[in-house]
């Protein structure tokens, strides 16, 4: 294994870390607008809405085919008819448009998990820009290698990878009579 084996194992252990830091951010943002969701009473008021809109549609349905005849009735997708059935047809629609369009989540929880997910991230890069700082500072990989298992990283995963033999199995076979080698010349035919 070399150094530079090494500081790329390690930069793919912080791609790991934020990773991490992001899986935990988006389940601490979905308790928390669950909870909000729940708190500003979205279900119930969905509940109430989409009778209302499934009244509304029927009178605009109504309407349209008094009017047929005399007027053109359009159906383009972001028409009034279409908008109220996509809510009223579906059971989940109107709930999730409340819960996504019609407000945004400027409670000081949202700002307390908006910051503490930045303050991490900026925390395992800099961590990492420092470990990566002191492997490069040492003498040689197997330094390195101590270093890291002395900071608590679990190294048996590289030091597999620098026991497995190296193959030197080619993917592609190769014809070495086209590669003009000196040994046998080919004769264009």
């Amino acid at each position: 294994m070399t150094k530079k084996q090494l500081i790329k194992w390690v930069e793919d252990k912080k791609q790991d870390a934020l990773v991490r830091v992001n899986e935990r951010y988006k389940q601490a943002l979905a308790d928390h607008s669950a909870a909000l969701h729940i708190e500003l009473g979205l279900a119930e008021l969905s509940a109430s809405m989409k009778p209302l809109l499934a009244q509304a549609d029927d009178l605009l349905m109504a309407w349209q085919e008094k009017w047929k005849e005399r007027v053109s009735i359009t159906c383009y997708w972001n028409s009034l008819h279409n908008r109220l059935y996509n809510y009223t047809k579906d059971d989940n629609a109107l709930y999730h448009a409340l819960c996504e369009e019609e407000f945004s989540d400027t409670t000081d929880e949202r700002r307390r998990l908006d910051q503490t997910r930045k303050d991490m991230e900026r925390e395992v890069v800099s961590n990492y820009a420092n470990v990566l700082r002191n492997v490069q500072a040492l003498k040689d990989a197997k330094l390195g290698l101590e270093y890291l298992k002395e900071l608590g990283f679990d190294v048996s995963e590289i030091i597999a990878m620098d026991q497995e033999p190296v193959s030197t199995a080619l993917a592609v076979p190769v014809n070495t009579r086209f590669l003009f080698l000196g040994k046998e010349e080919t004769q264009c035919e």
